[in-house]
This record gives structure tokens, C-alpha cells and sequence, in this order.
């Protein structure tokens, strides 16, 4: 099976939760929601696919020396990265 990547698109939307919510190390008031839309070729057909999730900070690295826009941005770079 070949698999080329024809192009992606992303957008983000800013969720405000309902309540402050608390996990671990971080108290959520605001989360990024990060639609994605990719356009692929397989086998020589084309198809587009569409995920979405939230990008909640402190949830995978956990690391209290960062910020939580410095965690966002770093996600976003991953997912961006995977793009290419």
C-alpha cells in the first residue's frame, strides 16, 4: 500500500470549559480544540480524512518549568510536523 500526503489543513478553536478544571498539575479554564483535514492519495485514489481533539497542556509532559502556551506550542509544532 502507498500512502502520499497531498496536503493538510488546521485550525484551532479555543474551548472555555464550564468550571476550572483541575488535573495534575494544571487548573484548565480555556483548551485549544485542534481540527485537522488531510488529503491523501493510496493506491492512486484519493481520499481526505478529518480528526479534531483538545490540546490540553501539562497533560503529556507534565513539566512545571514550562508554561502551558509553551506546552500548546510544542504540540502544535508535533502535529504540524507529522503534516509533512
Amino acid at each position: 500500500m502507498t500512502i502520499r500526503l497531498l496536503g493538510s489543513d488546521l485550525h484551532i478553536h479555543n474551548i472555555q470549559t464550564r468550571m476550572p478544571f483541575k488535573y495534575g498539575i494544571a487548573t484548565l479554564t480555556v483548551v485549544p480544540h485542534l481540527f485537522a483535514r488531510v488529503h491523501v492519495e493510496v493506491d492512486g485514489t484519493t481520499a481526505t480524512g478529518i480528526a479534531a481533539d483538545s490540546l490540553p497542556p501539562k497533560w503529556f509532559t507534565k513539566d512545571p518549568t514550562t508554561s502551558m502556551q509553551h506546552d500548546i506550542v510544542e504540540m502544535i509544532d508535533v502535529i504540524q510536523a507529522a503534516c509533512r
